[in-house]
């Protein structure tokens, strides 16, 4: 793409070609320019959960409060874990019925 700007196709006709916006292909020609390749970002990180070390305390905290509400959990986190946790509830999808996000 960057090398299609370069030979002389305008930033326009590379977009279209490429079903990108005409920024990306600026901003790829640009980086093509300086560096002499255009080379993604590493991506991700750890995609581990923040809630992972705190997994065996809340199972156990679960086991031993079958009737404990999510918001008693939440309640439970901050004041054993000193962790503040919000409650984000989705009904699109089941299998993802619910999320706990991190302030």
């Amino acid at each position: 793409m960057a090398e299609a700007a370069a030979a002389g196709h305008t930033v326009r006709t590379v977009a279209l070609q490429y079903g990108v916006s005409l920024a990306f292909v600026c901003r790829m020609h640009v980086l093509w320019r300086e560096t002499g390749a255009v080379q993604g970002e590493p991506s991700g990180g750890c995609k581990c959960s923040r809630l992972e070390p705190y997994e065996a305390a809340i199972k156990e905290q679960l086991a031993h409060s079958l009737s404990m509400t999510l918001k008693e959990l939440q309640s439970w986190l901050e004041d054993e874990h000193s962790l503040s946790v919000r409650l984000v509830i989705a009904t699109k999808s089941p299998s993802q019925a619910l999320k706990i996000a991190f302030f």
